[in-house]
């Protein structure tokens, strides 16, 4: 005979503890333990070692709302499902941010809690069955960081239509992440035509138990695969957000995705310096304004003099047919690197960008989208018999 579920019960009130104790025994679960939103909550889940821990949610909420984050770190492997005869959106939003793996409404009968908690307590098995096949393998996806010595060169524009046509390129092959790192002022949501509900922001409070598991849950699906991480929708949210954070986040990604592209604000602080020190590959974007030629000679000497070597630093042109008076050959002495790829000025086509349609899926022949969907497939190995760029360049290494 299979052994029941093994639940953790942790409520105040005594009468709804008695409630929910006669509907996990209905639904032929076993009770492991009973207790308040204290202290006894946390030591029984570390001594019981329950299958999942159904936590009662109230006002006031701030004690159970506490019980659900300390038990998520103390027990990470009971996941735990909140019951709460409180319906507003806000109270289920507080409940996940905590750690909460599912949200329940009162009155609801055993047969709906029993399959809540089978759904939780499964998730968590393949859960820890795919980290450990992650760990065992040793999967870690490409990063690819846009970064640009100035401000307006298109750098948004050209990652999120290149995440995209990477994705496009890598249907039922590859799987794609977007990530924007430009922490105050991120407009790749915008770009996208997504509304985040979830953003970076959101995953600090659970980061000690990120997995890929976890990750999914905070990821925007975009119509051509991609899975999109979205900026803080409030400057405040992103300085909260330490070099340490981003680490870990990318960690998880990189374990997670077979490319993970970065959308990097010019800025050069912990965070941004952290992201392109993990790279596999640094897209620097210029284009032939003076300003610019004079930033990015700059940027090309700091990162060189940090040991990034050309494989991994590459200079990416946009623009490169409009010259605003200087000659591509002026540029590229002044610039004295080589040039990794170049760019069209197709400002028509570009502008659907500016109304959250990217580009590459909304006129794939033009001139711009083939030649960022000719980029997207180079870094895929479309046109090197199946072995990617990144793969070559890391062979290299």
């Amino acid at each position: 005979m299979t052994k029941p579920m093994s639940i953790l019960l942790v409520e105040d009130d005594p009468d709804s503890r008695v409630t929910l104790k006669k509907l996990l025994l209905a639904g032929h679960l076993s009770v492991a333990g009973e207790a308040g939103h204290g202290a006894e909550a946390v030591s029984l889940a570390r001594e019981v070692q329950p299958d999942a821990i159904l936590v009662g949610l109230e006002e006031p909420v701030v004690r159970p709302l506490k019980a659900i984050e300390i038990l998520t770190t103390a027990a990470p492997e009971s996941p735990v499902v909140v019951v709460s005869s409180l319906t507003d959106k806000e109270y289920l939003r507080r409940a996940m941010l905590a750690g909460a793996r599912d949200f329940l409404t009162r009155p609801l009968p055993a047969e709906d809690l029993y399959k809540a908690l089978t759904s939780v307590v499964e998730a968590e098995q393949k859960r820890r069955s795919l980290a450990q096949d992650v760990l065992e393998s040793g999967h870690r996806g490409d990063i690819i960081a846009l970064f640009s010595g100035k401000g307006g060169v298109g750098r948004t524009t050209i990652a999120t239509n290149l995440a995209v046509a990477l994705a496009l390129e890598a249907k039922q092959r590859q799987r794609v992440a977007l990530v924007d790192l430009d922490l105050a002022l991120g407009d790749v949501a915008i770009m996208l035509d997504v509304t985040p509900e979830r953003t970076i922001a959101d995953l600090i409070p659970v980061l000690d138990k990120l997995d890929s598991h976890l990750l999914r849950g905070f990821l925007h699906v975009h119509s051509s695969g991609l899975k999109v991480l979205c900026a803080p929708t409030r400057p405040e949210e992103g300085e909260m957000i330490t070099a340490a954070h981003v680490r870990r986040i990318l960690e998880v990604l990189a374990h997670t995705f077979d490319v993970v592209v970065l959308d990097l604000p010019r800025s050069l602080d912990d965070t941004v310096v952290t992201a392109l020190d993990m790279a596999n590959l640094v897209l620097l974007l210029a284009n032939y304004d003076i300003p610019c030629l004079k930033s990015t000679r700059v940027c090309l000497e700091m990162l060189r003099s940090w040991r990034y070597s050309e494989d991994k630093l590459k200079l990416v042109v946009n623009h490169a047919n409009r010259g605003n008076g200087v000659s591509a050959g002026e540029a590229d002495t002044v610039l004295d690197y080589p040039i990794f790829w170049k760019l069209p000025s197709e400002f028509t086509t570009v502008g659907s960008s500016n109304h959250g349609k990217p580009f590459v899926q909304l006129q794939p022949t033009a001139k711009i989208s083939q030649n960022v969907l000719g980029l997207a497939a180079t870094l895929s190995g479309a046109h090197t018999n199946g072995r990617s760029f990144l793969a070559r360049l890391m062979g290299r290494l």
